[in-house]
């Protein structure tokens, strides 16, 4: 039987507060715990 998670481990919410961020936005994509850190970096 499949984990009732779906994805075999747990989610984790992620916010992002920023004057350039998109007011309302929903992303609802699969990230690791590493998105974060390159989203700063590139950025």
């Amino acid at each position: 039987m499949g984990s009732p998670l779906g994805l075999g481990y747990y989610r984790v919410p992620m916010l992002i507060a920023s004057p350039w961020s998109k007011g309302g936005y929903v992303n609802s994509q699969v990230f690791d715990h590493t998105s974060s850190q390159q989203f700063w970096r590139n950025s």
